[in-house]
């Protein structure tokens, strides 16, 4: 017999799916299979759909090598799942008009995802900015 799936958990593994495609732990094509055609990221440098994901994607993986992503904290709600992380690389490449400094950075933040029919509809995002571009240009 069957058991059926945890909607909590699925929905904690939908977000975490996102999050490791965004930071290159797993296919661009995981974005595909994630979002909703429909899909809205509210955030400063707010993306819109699985195209500029993967753009974004592209991007960080051409800026920074050694990326490491990492889960400190995970909180299902309903529909909507909460996701404290880490996430740290070796700045070798240009990204947003810093050129390569081969520094280690780091940073955080919380990703909070909206889930309807199993895909993600909507994202909000806060991250330490600040530190990251401190950190670029000390």
């Amino acid at each position: 017999m069957l058991e059926d799936s945890d909607p909590k958990s699925d929905n904690e593994n939908l977000l975490l799916r996102l999050m490791e495609a965004r930071f290159g732990k797993s296919d661009a094509s995981e974005f595909d299979s994630v979002l909703a055609p429909n899909y809205k990221e509210h955030e400063p440098q707010a993306t819109q759909g699985a195209r500029e994901l993967k753009n974004m994607r592209t991007n960080l993986l051409n800026a920074f090598t050694n990326q490491e992503f990492s889960v400190r904290d995970k909180i299902g709600e309903g529909d909507e799942v909460v996701l404290r992380w880490e996430w740290q690389a070796d700045h070798s490449g240009c990204f947003m008009n810093w050129q390569a400094t081969n520094k280690k950075v780091r940073t955080s933040g919380i990703t909070i995802a909206k889930i309807e029919e199993g895909k993600i509809v909507e994202t909000w995002e806060e991250w330490n900015f600040a530190g990251f571009r401190e950190q670029l240009e000390r």
